[in-house]
């Protein structure tokens, strides 16, 4: 275009439009690396009212939140620059009617700048819900190492009609399905009620949501699992839930319901649990039926015993 019927108002309208792009690359990429994330997991995230609270898919999606943390940020970074790059041009190249589209230009960079810096908060936010999930994750698995040694057999994934059981252990007690479920972030806070979850049997109650799902769905997948043990094994089995809610403490107003502790304290649970023993036949017949499905054991450590936990 020859220079002399160029006008200002192209400027801002020119920048508009380069931002408008760059925001319409950034839709794209998110939504390619939505559809070509992680599939299915479960996760708190689940915005379907009727679904538990979930739990725990460690590393699902930790990529995809670190992609959109740096998409962000480069979004807050680039847009106003494209947008005052044009201000700037319009100002020291010419002082006329151009003024106002460049003026107006630059208010509207102002908006998308506003969005991006939305954006970024968000992606921020996602990020740190994936370090909250890492370390809550390894609360859940510090847990399972130290009952493992105390010789507890543990058999993680283990596959049920309706879903998965994380962790099914067998001990002296019984057989216990262990769910590992990822709940909020606490609270930073110093006062111990803000971190305390309320549990009467049927739900979970959060200082600032409520989840009344998550149990009812433990107990039948929990169900389940008796049921199909006592087909396979021929004599009735009645496997007992617990929930491993890290990071909270559980003000439980019932005596009725399945299990809710910190995962701190699943050693001393087990050792004050009421036994439902098992003989050592059973238990080797549920040993051999988990190998069979293919479900790998995580055998106790020899050299310890029930004692040393």
């Amino acid at each position: 275009m020859p220079i002399e019927t160029f006008e200002l108002w192209m400027i801002p309208l020119g920048s508009l439009a380069a931002t408008l792009l760059l925001w319409g690359f950034y839709a794209g990429l998110t939504h390619l690396m939505h559809r070509l994330g992680p599939k299915g997991g479960r996760s708190l995230s689940e915005s379907e009212g009727n679904r538990p609270m979930g739990m725990m898919n460690p590393g699902a999606g930790d990529d995809a939140v670190k992609t959109r943390v740096r998409n962000a940020l480069a979004l807050v970074v680039i847009t106003p620059l494209v947008f005052f790059a044009g201000h700037a041009t319009a100002a020291f190249g010419h002082i006329g009617s151009g003024m106002e589209a460049a003026v107006m230009g630059s208010i509207s960079g102002g908006g998308l700048l506003g969005v991006a810096l939305w954006r970024w908060r968000q992606a921020v936010g996602d990020w740190h819900d994936m370090q909250w999930r890492t370390t809550a994750t390894a609360m859940v698995a510090d847990a399972i190492a130290l009952i493992r040694q105390g010789g507890h057999h543990v058999y993680p994934d283990v596959t049920v009609q309706g879903g998965t059981i994380d962790y099914l252990i067998v001990n002296a007690k019984g057989v216990f399905a262990l769910f590992a479920v990822t709940p909020p972030a606490p609270p930073e806070s110093r006062r111990r009620a803000d971190n305390i979850v309320v549990y009467d049997g049927h739900s979970l109650r959060f200082p600032t949501t409520e989840d009344p799902h998550t149990i009812p769905h433990i107990e039948a997948l929990t169900e389940n699992l008796s049921e199909w043990l006592g087909r396979a094994l021929e004599t009735p089995i009645a496997a007992r839930a617990i929930v491993a809610l890290p990071g909270w403490q559980v003000k439980r107003i019932t005596a009725h319901g399945s299990s809710v502790i910190h995962p701190n304290q699943l050693t001393s649970f087990f050792q004050y649990v009421k036994p439902r023993s098992l003989e050592l036949e059973e238990h080797a017949r549920i040993t051999q039926l988990l190998t069979a499905s293919g479900t790998a054991a995580q055998s106790p450590n020899p050299g310890l015993t029930a004692s040393s936990a």
